[in-house]
């Protein structure tokens, strides 16, 4: 069973954080899909999700830094409760349209022993509660169908089967996170790889690797063999504790890269000059980024140029070498004279030379001519080794190879000059956001050049584990070849050895249907990402692709030539994130309600009202809860940029709003009352 015609029927939260009781239904109304839930920041809106999620899954998926140390109990519920039961409470009741129901519950039970201590401990899934009382957490999945109700056994297995954990993310959105979705690859690629199902597949190469792994360790062949497989353990150990590494150092460089994304949005917040230079160095970082990349290109075809006619290049430069030897002692007269030793082995035949001096045998003109004669195959050598020259670099294409050279060379230097140019603006705009007289903007602008002199450190260990990991992993792959010979020679592991190749059959043939599929899936999701963000963009002459590479980010291709990721403006951020959000939508064929907290706090001017204006027909079909603050929904739209002036949200959604709901919060308390 799958979320595919289910919708949100009602929601029921008792005692769950600062909701002593409420009830919310949602809009069931095919002409007016969105329900809007309208308080201001603190009010409780975060904490819907986090009751839906806690549901669900039993986790607080969105739960905010001031909410970790207060208990998940209601306090007003807590206070003063000496002893007793206090009781915790949310229900989700999905229904689709033919009247079928599902009901998912979860229940926390406190039982307080009547101690005053109001010590929080933290408990299994983030829980907080007193330190008097004894949890007790119980579950209920129950499906309507056919006139009656049918009880899930298993309902972790029955939740995922109908809203998956690993596809939460796409239906309860958090907006004031969606401009730094892109910030990560491995959200990307994660949700491609819960698209793909992969995750099945995954799992089988790994335990494939695991059992030939443990198979490789039953080899007990002779000395050789033994030894080999020692130091094949042992190798393997230092690649899985490198692997480990990298993996730590990945990690590391994500937070460091997600740190400095913050760190330029508070940048951006700062009204004025500073906010605007904090925008043009984002745009000119993600040249810059485009632009070492093609440099990185540039010099690899140089480098391969180079590499591919090596050969040739050295034996061209060898015989240049020898020419010019030559020319030099052909100037300096240590070469005979260019005559050709036939003739003077006739003129010693005849005992006289062509100007009538006797050259008879005894004489010292003889001599002289005799020793000529010897040195006369060395008279040619110039006129040869011209020939050579120039021959062998027609043969060897030479002109080719070099016209190659000066056009890889010419792209480096191009790079390498707009590079230049880049480099030059970006820290000129630094240095004038850093030479602003604002302490803040100081502090953050020293925090963002360490953390990119942090990256930059991790960038170059990375690399070198990099480099240690192929290592090893060369050396792994010799020795699993050896063993294979040494085993295979053996009768007595003819058995194992077949074994262990029909492992190693089936994981490199599970490697290709998990390549296969990522990346079928990944175009897929690309194609429709780009379709629904060209669409849904207001900015029809800025963009004209979506790309997705073998690393999985993601980028906005500008119609100049280059990607953009980190300098798109955040309505653009917001209009990718959900294109992306859509297109995994569209691949799974869930038709599942989406939840977006804040979605358009982020956004302003002109921005805001096209993203409102468009989010019916782009999120046709789909049911819609917002949950938003009074200014983001109320208030009047006003482009500072152009002087324009928009209605307010709630005006241009009206008529796609079939409930609407305001949070009042007082004394610690949120009570929701339908409008």
């Amino acid at each position: 069973m799958q979320l595919i015609n289910y919708r949100l029927s009602k929601l029921e939260i008792d005692n769950f954080r600062q909701y002593k009781e409420a009830r919310i239904e949602f809009s069931q109304d095919p002409e007016k899909m969105f329900t809007i839930i309208k308080g201001d920041n603190g009010s409780g809106k975060t904490n819907i999700m986090n009751a839906i999620t806690w549901c669900l899954y039993g986790k607080e998926k969105h739960l905010s830094q001031s909410d970790k140390d207060l208990p998940i109990v209601n306090g007003e519920a807590l206070k003063d409760k000496q002893e007793g039961v206090v009781n915790t409470r949310v229900r989700v009741i999905l229904a689709d349209s033919e009247g079928d129901k599902v009901i998912i519950e979860r229940n926390l039970r406190l039982y307080i022993s009547g101690e005053s201590n109001r010590t929080m401990q933290d408990r299994e899934h983030k829980i907080l509660i007193p330190d008097n009382a004894t949890p007790d957490v119980t579950t209920l999945f129950l499906v309507h169908k056919d006139g009656g109700w049918d009880r899930a056994v298993y309902f972790d297995r029955s939740v995922n089967d109908l809203l998956p954990e690993d596809l939460a993310t796409y239906f309860l959105f958090d907006g004031e996170k969606l401009e730094s979705f892109f910030e990560h690859r491995s959200d990307t690629k994660k949700g491609i790889e819960d698209v793909s199902q992969v995750k099945l597949v995954s799992e089988s190469i790994d335990t494939l690797a695991k059992l030939i792994t443990k198979l490789r360790k039953g080899v007990k062949g002779g000395p050789t063999v033994q030894e080999t497989q020692d130091e094949f353990i042992a190798e393997k150990e230092n690649l899985d504790n490198a692997r480990k590494y990298i993996k730590k150092l990945k990690q590391k460089y994500e937070n460091r890269v997600k740190e400095t994304a913050e760190v330029e949005q508070s940048l951006m917040k700062i009204d004025g000059d500073v906010g605007q230079y904090q925008k043009d160095a984002i745009k000119v970082k993600s040249e810059i980024e485009f632009h070492e990349e093609k440099l990185k290109n540039a010099k690899t075809s140089m480098t391969n140029v180079v590499l591919d006619n090596k050969y040739k290049l050295d034996m061209v430069q060898e015989v240049d070498k020898t020419y010019k030897l030559i020319l030099q002692k052909s100037k300096r007269g240590e070469l005979p004279p260019n005559i050709k030793d036939t003739f003077l082995k006739e003129i010693l035949e005849r005992n006289l030379c062509i100007c009538g001096r006797d050259i008879s045998h005894g004489t010292a003109a003889r001599e002289e001519v005799s020793a000529l004669a010897e040195k006369a195959h060395y008279s040619s050598i110039e006129e040869l080794c011209t020939e050579l020259k120039y021959g062998l670099s027609s043969m060897l294409n030479v002109g080719k190879i070099a016209n190659s050279l000066i056009e890889t060379e010419k792209n480096v230097h191009e790079c390498e000059e707009r590079l230049d140019e880049l480099r030059k603006k970006y820290k000129d705009i630094d240095s004038k956001i850093g030479g602003v007289d604002v302490d803040e903007v100081k502090r953050l602008q020293e925090r963002k050049k360490k953390l990119q002199e942090e990256m930059l450190d991790i960038s170059s260990e990375l690399g070198q584990y990099r480099y240690k990991e192929k290592d090893l992993n060369d050396k792994v792959d010799a020795l699993v070849r050896k063993i294979d010979r040494e085993a295979a020679a053996e009768k007595r592991h003819s058995q194992l050895w077949r074994k262990i190749k029909f492992c190693k059959n089936a994981q490199e043939g599970l490697k290709r249907v998990n390549d296969e599929l990522l990346n079928d899936v990944r175009e897929k999701v690309r194609v429709h990402t780009k379709k629904y963000f060209l669409e849904f963009l207001w900015k029809k002459d800025t963009y004209d692709n979506v790309v997705i590479d073998d690393n999985y980010d993601i980028t906005a291709h500008h119609v100049d030539g280059f990607e953009v990721r980190g300098g798109l403006a955040a309505g653009e951020k917001l209009v990718l994130a959900l294109s992306f959000m859509a297109a995994l939508r569209k691949i799974t064929g869930f038709g599942f309600p989406l939840i977006i907290d804040t979605p358009l706090g982020r956004v302003s001017g002109g921005p805001r009202h096209n993203i409102a204006s468009a989010l019916p027909s782009f999120l046709k079909n789909t049911q819609v809860t917002m949950l938003v603050t009074n200014t983001e929904y109320d208030a009047e739209i006003s482009d500072k940029r152009t002087g324009e002036v928009f209605p307010p949200v709630s005006e241009t959604l009206s008529k796609h709003v079939g409930i609407h709901y305001k949070l009042n919060f007082e004394r610690g308390q949120t009570k929701v009352k339908v409008i």
